[in-house]
């Protein structure tokens, strides 16, 4: 076995080896920033998540009476039309939301009180397998401090063909979460068309 194979191998054996990974732990060892746990006995996390509650179950109230469905043949669909409209009422006093751009975790920074809370949304179907991966993170490039970092699951149901609704926005504390870690290998789409790799091309 080559040493490029034993590597390989190598890789395919870590995640057993490595089992459930808190996942502070990994973004300490990727960015150097702690995870904050939320402390519901301290005032300021308990405003924090009070008053994301509160504008949450307001998008909620407005979203059921004037948007109660929302087109889309997949989860995915609907979840780019939920998302924005969140991040839309949560950009508002007290908060200052910053989009941290398309790709990767997290969707973005809340800034309250001078303080930072890197947030996630995930739009995911009730009738979606439990097993299938909805969290995944590749790194802590997005990461400029420490911070609480916090979950928005969007879960959503099917309300007649192509139409799905909101059934409920739950909001979870990621300093809490064990994570595992998923080998994958890669290529873009410069690699598939490789000339010295291609057979023929039709037009």
């Amino acid at each position: 076995m080559s040493s490029k194979e034993k590597l390989v191998k190598e890789a395919f054996e870590l995640p057993t080896k490595l089992g459930e990974i808190p996942f502070s732990v990994v973004v300490k060892v990727s960015s150097g920033y702690d995870v904050l746990p939320i402390d519901m006995a301290n005032t300021e996390d308990k405003e924090l998540i009070e008053t994301i509650k509160k504008l949450l179950a307001e998008y909620m109230k407005v979203s059921l009476s004037s948007h109660p469905a929302f087109k889309g043949k997949r989860i995915n669909d609907v979840g780019r039309q939920i998302e924005p409209q969140i991040r839309h009422e949560l950009n508002r006093a007290p908060f200052e939301v910053e989009l941290l751009g398309k790709a990767g975790y997290p969707d973005m920074k809340l800034t309250y009180k001078g303080k930072v809370t890197y947030l996630e949304m995930k739009t995911t179907s009730t009738i979606s397998q439990s097993r299938l991966r909805t969290f995944y993170y590749t790194g802590g490039k997005k990461l400029t401090t420490t911070a609480h970092h916090l979950l928005l699951l969007i879960l959503a149901s099917p309300a007649g063909t192509d139409y799905w609704k909101i059934d409920s926005l739950t909001l979870s504390d990621l300093s809490g979460l064990s994570v595992k870690l998923k080998p994958e290998f890669n290529a873009n789409k410069t690699d598939l068309m490789n000339v010295s790799a291609r057979l023929f091309s039709v037009k």
